[in-house]
């Protein structure tokens, strides 16, 4: 049996999914789901899955239970209090960096991150983990092509020479950029 309070938002893709968790058998292959259903007759598909499928709307169930949220306070260790502030203070910095530089995306990854360090501290430390791993992986490939630039014997045009000197200069601000996040 399979409960979901997710609304469902009309993409046949995630009903196949789910539809798949209940009974891998119901709605066949994927191939074979996109030519029937998606491609073919949707009113065949209610059909199929109305065997297997119970839908009911808030109307339908009513209101909900009255919900009692309780906040219950805990004592940090100077150890766990310092892993906070050290991370907040990280994630802050970051996110300003983003949104002064328009970069949403790390906005949203450093919003995650204060999200996973007020609720799973094993969770956030798997996600810095891999940040770090991709942040290092960038800073070694950019030291390499660094290291390329300073090889190649650029003397035929100064447009060349002026292209390299940009480049060069925006690869030691990403280096001192991942420098700072790194350490």
């Amino acid at each position: 049996m399979l409960l979901t309070a997710t609304p469902f938002r009309g993409k046949l893709e995630e009903l196949y999914y789910l539809m798949h968790l209940i009974d891998p058998n119901i709605l066949g292959p994927y191939h074979t789901f996109v030519n029937d259903y998606i491609l073919g007759n949707k009113a065949d598909l209610k059909d199929k899955i109305s065997k297997v499928l119970l839908r009911r709307r808030k109307i339908e169930v009513g209101g909900f239970t009255k919900r009692f949220a309780k906040t219950v306070r805990i004592e940090l260790s100077s150890v766990e209090r310092e892993f906070y502030e050290e991370t907040t203070n990280y994630v802050r910095r970051e996110y300003n960096l983003a949104m002064r530089t328009q970069n949403r995306a790390i906005g949203f990854v450093m919003i995650v991150f204060q999200k996973l360090l007020d609720s799973s501290v094993f969770a956030l430390l798997s996600a810095l983990t891999k940040r770090k791993f991709l942040l290092e992986n960038k800073f070694h490939h950019i030291q390499k092509m660094e290291s390329n630039l300073e090889e190649w014997d650029l003397d035929e045009t100064e447009d060349v020479e002026e292209f390299v000197s940009g480049l060069d200069e925006s690869v030691q601000l990403d280096l001192q950029s991942l420098k700072r996040e790194l350490l």
